[in-house]
């Protein structure tokens, strides 16, 4: 049934999904009953595979065109719509979205868009040209957890004495999924501290699910000074060992900064900003030397 105010249609995680497969999302899940009480009151819908066609005095041939007619009916009963899209990438499939929304809010309807991602990916979509909508819209780039409220959830969540929460924190290092992840081994095995198996199954996930895909995006000079930054911490001695003018060290050190992968908080000396993205390069190192 339809609810008053914000009508939730379906999570759709598939960010690859076009148009025309949207509406397979919203089949799941019962995600179409939402989408049906709002079109039944524009005309008779028929789903066939990932296609779509309505029925009526005004049949329906484009995604596009649903959507403006569902948004319609939606203000005229004082309903807004929130999309939400994670994980954003500069693909063809966002770009046409964000197209396609540019036209919806210039026709000032109720739909309003939040979308979260990786610093360069945001950064890729906003450079791209047409897109205006997006290089105007308000962005906020999110900082570390804090590593007291990480020691306090693992303290009063997990019963884990105050030293050892610290050190838990500490060790997170205010990365969100880390915090996650060492959270839920803790918890599933009723553990108060980690040995050194669930130290590997943390390096395992975190290289298969994040770092490796950091690795291969970043470029060779990326990845030189991340070599050097295993035996160096300061930015003269890091300049020296890459045998580069202080002008280029600043784009790459500025470029890995603004990415969440270096630190540089502390003047004059670069570190990992990730948890355990030093053993990482470590043995992508030791990989390369074999």
């Amino acid at each position: 049934r339809c609810a008053r105010g914000w009508p939730i249609l379906h999570e759709c995680r598939d960010q690859r999904t076009k148009y025309g497969d949207f509406f397979g999302c919203l089949t799941s899940v019962g995600g179409i009953q939402s989408v049906l009480c709002i079109v039944s009151h524009i005309g008779k819908v028929l789903f066939k595979g990932i296609g779509l066609s309505l029925r009526g005095n005004n049949p329906i041939s484009n995604i596009e065109s649903l959507l403006d007619r569902i948004f319609a009916y939606l203000e005229k009963k004082g309903m807004r719509v929130l999309i939400l899209v994670d994980d954003v990438s500069n693909n063809d499939y966002i770009k046409q979205f964000i197209q396609s929304y540019q036209i919806f809010i210039r026709s000032k309807y109720p739909a309003y868009l939040l979308m979260t991602g990786l610093y360069e990916n945001v950064s890729a979509l906003q450079n791209v040209k047409n897109l205006t909508f997006f290089v105007r819209a308000p962005r906020v780039a999110l900082s570390k957890l804090n590593a007291r409220e990480i020691a306090l959830s693992y303290k009063r969540y997990l019963g884990i004495d105050g030293k050892k929460a610290v050190e838990l924190a500490k060790f997170v290092n205010g990365y969100a999924y880390a915090y996650q992840l060492i959270g839920n081994t803790l918890f599933s095995k009723a553990q108060k501290e980690l040995g050194q198996q669930d130290i590997d199954a943390f390096d395992l996930a975190l290289e298969k699910n994040v770092y490796s895909l950091i690795w291969k995006r970043m470029s060779a000079l990326d990845r030189s000074l991340a070599f050097a930054m295993l035996e160096h911490e300061t930015t003269a001695e890091i300049i020296k060992a890459l045998g580069v003018n202080n002008s280029k060290f600043q784009v790459y050190r500025r470029r890995l900064v603004d990415n969440g992968i270096v630190d540089d908080s502390t003047r004059g000396v670069l570190t990992f900003a990730l948890p355990r993205f030093k053993e990482f390069v470590q043995f992508q190192k030791e990989l390369l030397e074999a």
